[in-house]
Parts: structure tokens; sequence; C-alpha cells
């Protein structure tokens, strides 16, 4: 292991194995920080500095805690010296390590083979630590008054457990720490987990505190247990689902080290193959399966598809009746469902990223606690096929459930396959998954995994102002998402007999068909551009007839300028009635764009405001938030806002946010117009008034409409004030009404 002495500069040669630490008395401290974005001083360029510096102090001249050390060497003075390695050094110097090891400078990185070691040994590393300097770079210093007390003393080094509460409080509230890039780099989390004693530094190298002072802190930042961050439980006490759920939302700048960063956690080793992209994280899961008999790793949802908060994605079933029906129970009361099991594009029993595992810490390790009796002991082995394992397969068809359950294709290919692994808070179930199984004559029974979706039906009610509320019956459909049932002991027993325990193979065939799907969402946005659509279609949008039937209504938009770079303006424009030259109807949308987390999240926040028949309306704001993997069906894509001018001109505006692709959205907008309408009055006098169809698209009712009103605008009488159709006549203004020479 290669370290940096904090007085020379210069590197040594150590062996950091525990042992060899008693033996020597060789402690050192570890340097654990993201990368900045300009990136890192490499072990290469270090070693041009030091060789201005090499046989400066060959004699130990200086007495230091365990005896003499080298005196302070010119090296820190260099200008070319990175800030960063000079200060990690000087903070673990001033607490007595003679001894700092940093991954950036102290790895050789052209070095395949020194680089592929140093991956499988890097939890080890930080592990036989003395101590681990955590330096979150995006967190600002302790207010002044609160220094002094956040200074570690001496005599608290080792057990570091008597800082002060008020420095703890002021740390867990502080909105910098919380939302520090540390706790979102994905080798960031064994640099978390394996140390025994970790202290998190802010921008000014000031302590914060340590990670057991913090732990209630972190772990609502992280999800990961108490007993895990205070090392009071071994991580193999922890189930794989769970251990792959802390690593869920963690990036990477290569994604081979999405991977590559977990080995220590699951204390495997394998070879490191940088250009083999999400097959990493595959080979990892294969590697898992070999040595630890876990089946929470087949517990996992595909990130694109999570059900949001208004549908679970665990059907529990606690009994069944005789005839094996069960009642749907979910957090969604009161809904209509229907239950549609169907074939995935994404089959494999294998996740494709730790992000599926996103709420898979409710999964405790747990062992199988109903056994059955022909389920040989759990074992996997590795063919062309697939993966040859034995899971107990209960068909899904003898279920009857109160809400219907449909299937595509025959349903006998339907099953659920019942893991050994329970969730947290439904102890005693176990958990089975939906599976689709492809029988085959050669005997080489595919096991794949499939999807369900929710169809709901509900009332969904407009309000608007000063009118009456407008009820509309809608049909929702709801989350596509991986479907697992939640299957109680007595359920168990009952299908038992139903059963069947034979040799499958677990499918792997979709890795290529993700690999591009995937990547492509996970990317972050650099910029935000916004499109307009238009009948699906990027472009100028327009609508209204050239004929002159009714005024034209265009959309125009304009992309950000040098003073308003995060900007796009929809400017949405008619004539406020026919005729009315250069009086118009303007409403426009401000869509500011804000990007955060490095560009991994997104919020878009659109002001509307216009002006109806001259007079300028009030306002409204709307939000879109996104984050990766980038996908559509994760924003509340519709939204709606009705402005009003106060003389009784509205405008109802329905806005939608599509993703494109990365750094790309399309927005699209609806308008439907509540102004009152001007009269024409003929040059004869002989006036009636025009009225459109009651389902003419341009008719919009006032907010004095009644259905004695509705059904005068059908016998043809005069239309009531605010809801008439445009016409073609000429003349005069008049009394609100719009009529014409017959």
């Amino acid at each position: 292991m290669r370290l940096l002495d904090t007085h020379t500069g210069q590197f040594v040669e150590k062996d950091p194995s525990p042992v060899q630490v008693w033996r020597e008395k060789v402690k050192y401290a570890i340097l654990s920080h993201t990368w900045d974005a300009d990136g890192e001083q490499t072990h290469k360029e270090l070693m041009k500095i030091q060789k201005r510096y090499v046989g400066e102090c060959l004699f130990p001249v200086a007495i230091g805690p365990d005896g003499l050390v080298p005196a302070l060497s010119a090296i820190w003075q260099d200008p070319n010296l990175s800030p960063k390695i000079r200060d990690a050094c000087r903070v673990a110097r001033e607490d007595g390590y003679q001894y700092l090891w940093i991954d950036s400078c102290c790895i050789d990185k052209t070095s395949s083979s020194e680089l592929s070691e140093a991956i499988n040994s890097m939890f080890a590393w930080y592990k036989w630590a003395t101590i681990c300097y955590a330096y979150l770079a995006d967190v600002p210093p302790l207010s002044h008054e609160d220094k002094d007390q956040s200074s570690l003393k001496d005599e608290d080094k080792d057990s570091l457990e008597n800082k002060d509460d008020d420095l703890q409080v002021q740390v867990g509230r502080s909105a910098a720490f919380r939302l520090s890039r540390w706790f979102k780099r994905g080798w960031t989390l064994q640099e978390l987990l394996a140390p025994e004693i970790l202290i998190f530094l802010s921008k000014d190298w000031k302590p914060l505190g340590s990670k057991k002072e913090l732990s209630g802190h972190v772990n609502a930042i992280t999800k990961i247990s108490v007993d895990a961050l205070s090392n009071q439980r071994l991580l193999s006490k922890f189930s794989v689902a769970q251990r792959l759920s802390w690593a869920s939302n963690r990036r990477t700048t290569r994604v081979e080290d999405r991977a590559y960063s977990l080995l220590g956690i699951f204390n495997i080793n394998m070879p490191t193959l940088y250009g083999e992209g999400k097959r990493a994280f595959q080979r990892l899961q294969e590697e898992i399966l070999r040595r630890i008999p876990d089946q929470s790793i087949f517990a996992f949802c595909d990130s694109r598809y999570f059900p949001s908060r208004r549908s679970p994605h665990v059907i529990l079933v606690d009994n069944l009746d005789p005839g094996l029906k069960f009642w749907y129970q979910d957090e969604s009361k009161g809904y209509n469902k229907r239950i549609s099991c169907y074939y995935s594009s994404s089959s494999s029993m294998l996740s494709t990223s730790p992000d599926n595992f996103l709420r898979a810490h409710r999964i405790p390790l747990a062992q199988l606690i109903y056994h059955y009796p022909d389920l040989p002991p759990l074992d996997y082995s590795f063919t062309p096929y697939g993966i040859l394992t034995h899971i107990p397969l209960i068909p899904l068809s003898v279920f009857q459930s109160d809400i219907p359950i449909e299937y595509e294709g025959e349903n006998s290919e339907w099953y659920l396959a019942v893991l050994g692994c329970e969730l947290v808070d439904h102890p005693g179930r176990l958990l089975a998954r939906a599976c689709r199984l492809i029988p085959s004559t050669s005997g080489t029974n595919i096991l794949s995994r499939g999807r369900k979706s929710y169809v709901v039906k509900r009332e969904k009610i407009s309000i608007f102002s000063d009118s009456k509320s407008d009820f509309k019956k809608v049909h929702i459909s709801g989350d596509n998402t991986d479907i697992f049932f939640a299957l109680s002991a007595s359920v168990l027993v009952q299908t038992s007999p139903l059963a069947r325990v034979f040799p499958v193979y677990l499918s792997q065939d979709d890795q290529d068909h993700e690999i591009f799907d995937e990547d492509i969402t996970r990317r972050p946005h650099k910029t935000i551009n916004l499109m307009l659509k238009k009948n699906g279609t990027p472009g100028p949008c327009s609508s209204g007839s050239p004929n002159g039937d009714k005024p034209t209504t265009t959309l125009s938009l304009r992309w950000p300028d040098r003073d308003n770079p995060n900007t796009h303006w929809l400017t949405i424009s008619r004539p406020a009635w026919q005729g009315a030259g250069d009086v118009r109807d303007t409403i426009t949308i401000e869509y500011r764009h804000i990007l955060e987390d490095d560009g991994n999240s997104l919020s878009i926040i659109a002001h509307a405001s216009g002006m109806l028949g001259g007079y300028p309306t009030d306002s409204a704001d709307i939000t879109w938030k996104d984050e990766m993997p980038w996908e559509t069906r994760y924003l509340d894509s519709q939204k709606m806002v009705i402005l009003e001018n106060g003389k009784g001109g509205r405008v109802k505006v329905d806005l939608s946010l599509e993703y494109l692709a990365i750094n790309n959205y399309l927005i699209d907008a609806h308008t439907t117009w509540f102004n009152k309408r001007p009269c024409l009055e003929p040059e004869d006098g002989n006036t009636t008034a025009l009225v459109p169809p009651l389902d003419s698209e341009d008719y919009a009712p006032g907010p004095s409409e009644d259905p004695g009103s509705r059904r005068a605008l059908e016998d043809g009488s005069v239309a009531p004030q605010g809801g008439a159709k445009r016409s073609r006549a000429s003349g005069r203004l008049r009394g609100g009404l719009i009529a014409y020479r017959r």
C-alpha cells in the first residue's frame, strides 16, 4: 500500500494489514472525498513535484508522539501542490498521524493491475485505517460562535463520543450537509461503512462531527441502518437487497464503478474490466449468488417503473377462503382497480442497476420460514440457458381476487415465484413475485419476470373560481411495475399442494436490450432545451382556422438569452374578438429551469400571466420535478392554470411537459377561452343571436350559464352573456351579445 508521509510529502510503502500494523505500530489516516470537476492531482503529477524535494529530509530531526519523525519539507509550500493534498496532510499531521492515503494520488491509475488490486483492496484499507476524514467540499464552515465547541479535544480522539449536542443539532439541520454531493457518490458508500472512526470535515477542513455522533442524521439522508453506520452489526447481517438499496441513486463517473465500488460491501473479489459497461453489475450479482444464499437479490423493482406514492407494488395475501379467493389490500382506498400481468421487455431475473433496489431497504436478512418438502438446498449453476436453480412456483391462476386479474398470453404461463425473504413491516409473510414460465420441449424452462399495471377509475373535479364545479369521470392508468405478493404462512400451507418445485433457468436475456435504454436516461443534464410539441412533432404550433371563421391562436417559443440563460418564454396569442384589430388576448408562460446535484435532479417552474381584452390577468406558478433516471412517467406532466382579468375574461391553460432526450423536453399548451364577447349591431337593426352548436370546440360556457340557458341556446334564442359563438358579422358593439344580419 502506497502512503503519503505527512511530514516529508514523499511516498512510502507499508503493509496495512492488522498484523503488520500491530507489529510495526503503523497507524495511518485515510481520506474520503469527492473528486473536483476539474480533476485531481494524479500520482504521476505528484511524483514530479516530489522529485524536487528528494533527499531534503533523510534523517528524523523532529520529535513526534511516537518518537522522532522527519522535519517538515518545503514541499508543502510548493505552489504546484494540490491544496487538497496539502490540507489533508496538515490535518492528519496535526492529529498525530505520520501517514495518509488518498485515492487520487496514491494509486497509479496508468497501471491496470495496480488499479484492479486497489479496487479489490479498498474496503479493507478503509477498514484498517485508524481514522477516516470525510471531506465535504460543498459544506460551509460552522458559524463563528460554534467553531470553538466544534474542535476535537485530544482526549476524545479515540472515542469521539463527547461532542456537544448543540453541534450535532446544528450540523443535522444544515441543508448543505444533507445535500452534500458526498452522500450521492458511489465510492463514498464503502468509505462511509468500512472505517470504525470517521470524522466529517467542512469546506475549511474543520470537524463537523463523527459518523457515530451524526448517525441519526446520516441515516435520514442515506437510509442506512444506524447499526451499520456505528459498526454494531456486521454487514453480512444485512440482506443483499438492503445493501444494494444503500447504493441506489448513487452515481459514479464510470458505469462499471457502480459495481466495483460494492465489492468490499459483499466481501467479493473479482477482476475489473473497464469497458464492459453494465455487464459489471451482472457479474457482481453472479458472484453474490455463488457466495451468499440470499434470495432477496431477486426482490427488486425496475426503477423506470417505480410505483408512485399512490400505488403499492406489494399485494398482501393474509387469508384465502376455501375457493382460494383473497381480498386486495393496498394504501389506496376506494378506487376500483384491475391488475394486468403482461410480458416485460426487461425479463431478466437479475437487476440491471442498483437503482432498482431503492425500496429494498425494507427487506431484512431472513431465512426461509416455510420449507417446501421437495426444495433442495439453495444452489445456482451458470449455463448458456441462464442460471439453473430450484424455486417454488405457485400457479397464479389458482388465486381468485375481489378485483380482476388479467393476463397477457395464457394464464397457465404465470406463476408466483416464492422467495425466501420478507418485508420488515410485514413479518412472517414471504415475498413472491409474478413470473412467466416459458416451457420448452428440450426441458429448458425459462423463468422471466413479469410486470403488472393498474387501471383506476375515479371521479375528477375541476373547479373554476366563479362557476359551478365541472365533474368529469376519467380513466387513470396506474403505474407499470414489477408485481409482488406477500404470502402469509397460512396461505403457503393452503397452496403448498399446488406448488411446483423443479429446475428452472432464470432469464438473463435482456442485458443487451437495456444497455442503451437505461444508460440514456441516467446521464446528467448539462442544460435544458424546451421544444414546442404539436401532434407529437416538435416545432411551431398554432390552432384556429385560416378562413376567418374564428380567431387564430398562435404559439411561439423564445429560447434563453445571455441575460436569462435558464429561461424559455412561451407566448399564446389570438385576437381578443373577431375584428378586434390590434387588441389581442395574450398569455405568457415563463419556464425557468433549475439543475441540482450535478445535473441529476431538475425543477422547472412555469410562471403564467397574460392580457385578456386589454386587461391584465392574475398570475399563477406551477412546478415540475424530475430526477435520474429521466422518464416522463415520473412527472405529473399535465398541469392546469386558470387566469382571470377581473372583467369577466378568463382562460384555462393546460400545460404538459414530456421528457424527450438528455437535456431536452417537449412542452405543449392547450387553451380554453372564457371571454365575455362583444355584440355587433347590424346596419338594418335586424338582430338575431348567432349561437354555436353545443359540441363546438370553440364554445365555452360563461359563468352565469345554467341548464335553462343551455336549452335556450338549443332553441336558437339569445345566448347568455359569455357563452356566445364568434360570428363573421360586421357592425358596432352592443350589449355583450353577438348578432348578425339575416
